[in-house]
């Protein structure tokens, strides 16, 4: 099904100063920003949002480029997800086989009621859909900050709660997610790595 993908990006767990620092550094970056539509959406070499707590950020990327939505479940502009799913397909070439996602978001019902985690199943339905190997970090607490950088082919996730660079020998990039996210599928297509 996903015969010639090269798509071997690094899912890298960051504390919140090494992501900005390192956004910093991004060439022409595309930001996605407030207040979180489907008008916001961004495509580019170099995505970054901020901010993510019960909104759903999925980026797609194809070949070199990554499709990056950041939406939040409570604006009226991102309730009919057919909205989404169209901005999808006008925006990304569903039928190369070069295509990988990731999937981050869905905040548990009892914080923010049902909402983010319905939003958020859309997107991995819409995903499994159209056959698009994905990662997924869904539920969890607290903010998060995403970004792409095409030079390193990764994928920063920042946190409050991520080891700093001196306490990692005592963890690993997986444990770290796992105590930021109640959820973790790791498609074959990536890795988690503390290096790109």
């Amino acid at each position: 099904m996903y015969n010639n993908i090269s798509f071997t990006s690094t899912i890298r767990p960051v504390t919140v100063p090494q992501y900005k620092q390192e956004v910093l550094a991004f060439e022409k970056p595309c930001v996605a920003k407030f207040p979180w539509t489907i008008n916001e959406a961004v495509i580019g070499e170099n995505v970054v949002t901020t901010n993510v707590m019960d909104c759903s950020v999925c980026g797609i990327k194809v070949k070199d480029k990554v499709f990056l939505l950041h939406t939040t479940p409570f604006h009226e502009l991102n309730k009919d997800f057919a909205k989404i799913e169209a901005i999808i397909k006008e925006n990304v070439d569903l039928k190369t086989d070069d295509i990988q996602a990731i999937l981050i978001g869905g905040k548990p019902p009892y914080t923010h009621g049902p909402e983010s985690y319905q939003h958020f199943e859309k997107y991995e339905a819409f995903l499994q859909k159209h056959n698009i190997p994905y990662s997924k970090l869904k539920g969890g607490m607290g903010i998060r900050h995403v970004a792409y950088s095409n030079k390193k082919d990764e994928w920063l996730i920042a946190h409050d709660k991520i080891a700093r660079p001196q306490e990692r020998l005592r963890t690993t990039p997986i444990q770290e997610l796992k105590n930021i996210f109640s959820e973790i599928s790791i498609s074959e297509k990536d890795n988690v790595s503390w290096y790109a």
